[in-house]
């Protein structure tokens, strides 16, 4: 679940310590084709999973704008 993404790893990374700072753990994906940084806070590749936990997440302000990424993804 993808909760933002920047052109700059600095970005990328000072968001995730604001997530941290707030109770969240997240991690960075990296596309290295369009130079992005995406930052997520839960990830599987059961896609029903994803879209629980983005259900519940979304009613938080912070992840209001937040969405599912597919990416190797095998079960629904």
């Amino acid at each position: 679940m993808i909760n933002k993404f920047f052109y700059k790893a600095r970005n990328a990374m000072a968001w995730q310590q604001d997530l941290k700072d707030s109770g969240y753990q997240s991690s960075i994906l990296i596309n290295d084709e369009q130079e992005l940084f995406y930052v997520y806070v839960f990830h599987s590749e059961i896609f029903y999973e994803v879209y629980r936990q983005h259900k519940e997440l979304v009613l938080d302000p912070v992840f209001k704008e937040s969405w599912v990424f597919k990416v190797n993804m095998i079960k629904y």
